[in-house]
């Protein structure tokens, strides 16, 4: 099934790749490769990492009608079928990143994971962790969401060392506020 996708710079969406010349010369006709729009063209993604050079929006299936929005038609996933299956089984501190479970999030060279932006794509399961991270953050009592927020940094496959590091820091502003 297919849904129309209306897009703007910066958005990241999944698109299967039509029988333009550039993409039969790059031999990627009929693959689901996600596609970054920037403002003269498309920058594609392959295995997690920037495809080629960027090209033409409407070479990356993206159209855009005179003095309209930017959109494309994305494939919708079923349940059966893995989004993203050469994504990464983790993170990495690189900017935008492709996990096989379906994720997209942002994490920065401080290995922070953004996972609010409008580009990010959570899996069934990233939504619900997500859900349990904000009902202990909105839960009376002190402020503790450190187990929550392990299972979603788990998830994504944030390296134990950074893991226990974030959990130090969020100790330490509790005894902060505390004393």
């Amino acid at each position: 099934m297919q849904s129309r996708v209306e897009l703007k710079t910066g958005d990241v969406v999944l698109v299967e790749m039509g029988a333009s010349g550039v993409c039969m010369h790059m031999r990627i006709v009929g693959q689901h490769l996600w596609v970054e729009v920037l403002e003269h063209g498309a920058q594609l993604y392959k295995d997690g990492r920037p495809f080629s050079f960027p090209i033409t929006h409407g070479e990356a299936g993206i159209y855009a009608p005179r003095d309209q929005p930017w959109y494309t038609y994305r494939e919708i996933p079923d349940a059966t079928t893995t989004p993203y299956p050469n994504g990464s089984d983790a993170v990495e501190p690189k900017g935008w990143n492709f996990l096989k479970c379906g994720c997209v999030v942002f994490v920065t060279r401080c290995w922070v994971v953004n996972s609010e932006t409008p580009n990010t794509v959570e899996c069934a399961e990233s939504q619900r962790l997500h859900a349990a991270y904000a009902t202990a953050a909105n839960r009376p009592g002190p402020f503790n969401t450190d187990k929550e927020m392990r299972a979603l940094d788990e998830h994504w496959g944030v390296p134990e060392k950074r893991i226990l590091a974030g959990e130090e820091r969020a100790r330490k502003i509790r005894e902060r506020q505390v004393g």
